[in-house]
């Protein structure tokens, strides 16, 4: 934390680390980033309402916590020992005034009538322009305990049930009050009250109906309805009377946004390659998706009632007791909380998020097989996410005995109807060429065996496809899916380098974007040139370079793929103070002079066995050890500074490129 004290100088306001966002750098557009999560305000009015919040004269300590990325939030300490929490939104964090008045009701909502561990708060504005602080501020009671994610990763299997336990407690806890309407939480005075809507009640767990008049429910503030833009488009935000109309509301959201936006937001899980999103047809999948939205719905109700929830249950929003880190003290963090369908919450809470493939039923994932013919390193990494799969499988049927309402919800889950209900919510982003493939293959081949198709008498299938446009979705999903492999290899490349989707540390920084450079270079060459050079690069998913790397002096390497429909050869710049930082030479078999070669058959396999044990295992020298499979200073130590040159042989020699620059770049080349 920064921490600074009166002792030192009194005025707040000039530790401008107070405003912006300080935790780690944006790799991308990082100057619009950084201005999405900066926040100009009066830190000295701040700290005076604070203490007087709590009977104190004075605030003499203030502490910034690591930047949220919505969020700023501080720790101020009063002249008598006194400690409370501000939280200050970002201009990113939601629409004005609506988010923190949602959160400020949600948090007192789940205290006082769920008991749920929640912070208090003391005091806050939703308004900006009414108070002293220039900015919206919530200050609250400091939670006490730590962080569970400073006890997570040490604790037993044993330990960490207790917790699950405790989170499906609340859960169950949340489910038990239930609203007649969809959108978000407020007080009463803080929304206009639509003419016919019902007075603000909810169910309790045995069904008797209970009136509150300091709470309505109003807009949502749900992330999905600001991000990308959202924020900034007119459309209808609730609240909504009846599942059906939530989800009709959905579909005019994202329609209303997709003809508004301009341009269209780059979609994060893709690269454009064979597939170019348009306007047209995203329109098109949500056209699709409006006329199936009464048969893709639950035909069981009691897994589409309205309740409150925190959807982001990871360690750093969970304070638990030091010495019995198995007692939860507080969840903090309900910002952007919202009154969804109970499907839509019926997931694994996020501390239980695992790397693996989707459970199925109640059955305990199967221990994982030859553990001991794995290095140390892969064997602690295979069990320990046997042991994260296992603790995600215990929840599941903690679902089934004690709350079957909630697994019934999980179940849905698994269905295409969820996905196609669900999938349409990100539809501006990406996405449509994969729903309107599965319209039109999976959902129509499957359609007579949909509860809702057969709660409406069976209707026959809404569409008609001509081979044309069956021919059409077909291609645009093959490019679609060939961008998301190719966008998920990246990410995967990069992953060492970011915290977040879009951070890095700040000691990471430079080389982080030294190597996104290079990488960036690499992707266009392969995808953003031209159609031909872009489908070479897509149907050749192993990238079966051969490659030897003409003799270099130390300095800057970049990499670049060079593709065409015989070859891939991979272009090396150098610069030193010794080398033309203009020239260009070209690697080629065995490091010869001139000319392209075709792809060797024996090189193919062998570099298919390197890149095949490296995703698989992590390691590229594993699975066929015995095919001297080396690459500078990756997993062996022992011949740090030497290359492989890729011929029929892969033999060996002295490598002068064999830096750290070089190791985390060959890392991440061959993901």
């Amino acid at each position: 934390m920064h921490c600074f004290s009166q002792e030192s100088d009194t005025d707040w306001n000039k530790h401008e680390e107070f405003f912006n966002f300080t935790r780690a750098r944006f790799v991308r557009d990082e100057e619009h980033e950084m201005s999405q999560r900066r926040v100009k305000f009066n830190m000295n009015e701040l700290a005076r309402i604070s203490a007087q919040a709590i009977g104190s004269k004075s605030c003499v300590d203030i502490k910034k916590y690591p930047d949220g990325m919505y969020s700023k939030a501080f720790l101020l300490t009063m002249d008598g020992g006194g400690q409370v929490v501000a939280k200050v939104p970002n201009p990113n964090a939601g629409l004005p005034h609506l988010t923190t008045a949602s959160e400020v009701a949600t948090m007192e909502f789940a205290r006082e009538i769920c008991g749920t561990p929640s912070p208090k708060v003391l005091a806050w504005s939703s308004k900006a322009y009414e108070n002293s602080v220039g900015a919206e501020y919530i200050i609250m009671e400091r939670v006490e305990g730590v962080s569970l994610s400073t006890r997570w990763a040490s604790m037993p299997l044993d330990k960490k049930t207790v917790i699950v336990k405790t989170l499906a407690r609340y859960q169950k806890s949340w489910m038990s009050k239930t609203f007649k309407q969809y959108g978000s939480l407020y007080y009463v005075d803080d929304v206009p009250v639509s003419p016919g809507q019902p007075t603000f009640s909810y169910q309790d767990k045995d069904g008797v109906e209970v009136q509150d008049k300091r709470f309505a429910v109003g807009p949502t503030v749900h992330r999905q309805t600001v991000d990308y833009g959202r924020a900034q488009v007119d459309f209808y935000r609730g609240p909504w009377n009846t599942t059906e109309e939530y989800c009709i509301g959905t579909g005019n959201r994202e329609i209303a946004c997709i003809k508004a936006i301009e341009p269209l937001p780059k979609p994060p899980l893709t690269i454009a390659g064979r597939y170019v999103p348009t306007r047209a047809k995203k329109l098109a999948a949500l056209e699709s998706y409006m006329k199936l939205i009464k048969f893709l719905l639950p035909t069981d109700s009691s897994i589409t009632t309205s309740h409150i929830w925190h959807s982001d249950l990871h360690t750093e929003n969970i304070f638990v007791n030091p010495d019995e880190p198995t007692e939860i003290l507080g969840i903090i963090d309900w910002q952007s909380a919202a009154l969804v369908p109970l499907y839509e919450n019926a997931f694994l809470p996020a501390l239980l998020d695992y790397d693996g493939p989707p459970l199925n039923g109640v059955e305990r994932p199967e221990e994982p097989k030859d553990l001991d013919q794995l290095d140390k390193a892969e064997r602690a990494k295979a069990f320990n996410n046997w042991m994260d799969m296992t603790l995600a499988s215990y929840y599941r049927n903690l679902m089934y005995h004690a709350n079957e309402r909630m697994y019934r919800a999980i179940e849905f889950r698994e269905m295409i109807s969820y996905d196609l209900l669900i999938h349409a919510r990100n539809i501006l982003i990406d996405g449509e060429a994969i729903y309107l493939d599965r319209v039109a293959d999976e959902l129509q081949k499957t359609w007579d065996t949909l509860p809702g198709v057969k709660a409406h008498n069976n209707p026959p299938f809404p569409f008609k496809f001509s081979p044309e446009e069956l021919a059409v979705i077909q291609k645009d999903y093959e490019g679609m899916s060939d961008g998301i492999r190719c966008m998920g290899e990246i990410q995967q490349g990069l992953s060492a380098f970011f915290p977040t989707e879009i951070t890095v540390s700040h000691k990471n920084y430079e080389l982080a974007k030294t190597t996104i450079a290079e990488y960036k270079e690499m992707v266009l060459e392969s995808f953003a040139r031209n159609d031909k050079e872009r489908a070479a690069a897509l149907d050749n998913q192993t990238w079966n370079s051969m490659v030897a790397l003409s003799p270099a002096t130390h300095g800057y390497s970049a990499y670049t793929l060079s593709s065409s429909t015989t070859s891939t050869t991979l272009t090396t710049k150098s610069t030193s103070s010794s080398t033309n930082p203009s020239t260009t030479t070209t690697g080629h078999i065995g490091g010869g002079a001139g000319g392209s070669s075709s792809v060797n058959a024996t090189i193919t396999v062998m570099m298919q066995k390197y890149l095949m044990s490296f995703v698989l295992i992590g390691n590229p020298n594993t699975l066929w050890s015995s095919d001297k499979l080396y690459w500078p200073q990756y997993g062996n130590s022992s011949t740090a500074g030497t290359q492989l040159v890729f011929n029929t042989t892969f033999y060996l020699e002295g490598d002068d490129l064999a830096t750290e620059k070089s190791l985390n770049w060959n890392k991440i080349i061959w993901h």
